[in-house]
């Protein structure tokens, strides 16, 4: 079973066609790269899979549940993340505290004054599958700033999945 099925996505603007029938299919652990020139659709293409835009045509389905109508925030409960372009970090912070404050805010702990024992140690949790999950276990003691734009890609990844 596939993790992410993409079936004759299309976005239209008006008579401009961004995204034209694109089927996609990613297995769970698979990687897949969009690859294209400015212009392409590669970016609208992923606002149609994490629910930014709504496709105008096809469907959209997530470990077999079609989601084509979720919103953004809707698809985010469901375990579904984004990154942008433009790596956003804390260079001055450890990959470990990046991702602890990525945690804490997925968990909406950030602005209380206070964090239980158990939510403390929820977070830590979520930190450490995180680290694992990017490989990047050997790197959460280092600032962010120090590593190579690759691993601080990874970082900004861990922090979605945080």
């Amino acid at each position: 079973m596939n993790l992410l099925e993409v079936r004759g996505a299309t976005k239209s603007f008006g008579s401009l066609v961004a995204v034209n029938n694109v089927t996609l299919n990613v297995a769970p652990g698979e990687l897949r790269a969009i690859i294209g020139p400015n212009g392409a659709g590669k970016t609208t293409f992923f606002n149609l899979v994490t629910g930014f835009f709504p496709p105008s045509s096809g469907q959209i389905m997530l470990d077999g549940k079609d989601i084509t109508r979720a919103t953004a925030v809707q698809r985010i409960g469901m375990g579904m993340a984004r990154t942008f372009q433009i790596t956003q970090i804390f260079p001055d912070l450890t990959t470990q505290e990046n991702i602890r404050i990525a945690a804490e805010t997925a968990m909406g702990l950030r602005r209380r004054p206070w964090i239980s024992a158990s939510e403390r140690a929820k977070v830590t949790e979520r930190v450490d599958e995180s680290l694992v999950a990017s490989r990047l276990t050997a790197q959460a003691d280092r600032l962010v700033g120090e590593l190579s734009h690759g691993d601080q890609r990874s970082a900004e990844i861990a922090m979605a999945l945080a």
